[in-house]
């Protein structure tokens, strides 16, 4: 079941912004998620998007950090 998702690309959805009522902290742990499946199911950069909400819009971004 997992091999078939792994068709796919992985989306995360989260913000980061530098107020204290958000933070980074949900960038962060995303981004350490995206590396470990990158590891175990051999995933590519291209593989991996962030969806991340900016002002009032969301944005796709393909790379988040050098990621």
């Amino acid at each position: 079941m997992l091999k078939h998702f792994f068709k796919h690309k992985v989306l995360f959805r989260c913000d980061a912004a530098d107020i204290p009522e958000i933070g980074t902290g949900h960038l962060y742990r995303c981004l350490t998620i995206a590396r470990l499946l990158k590891k175990k199911f051999r995933l590519k950069n291209k593989d991996i998007a962030f969806l991340v909400k900016s002002k009032n819009h969301y944005k796709k971004s393909l790379k988040i950090l050098s990621f």
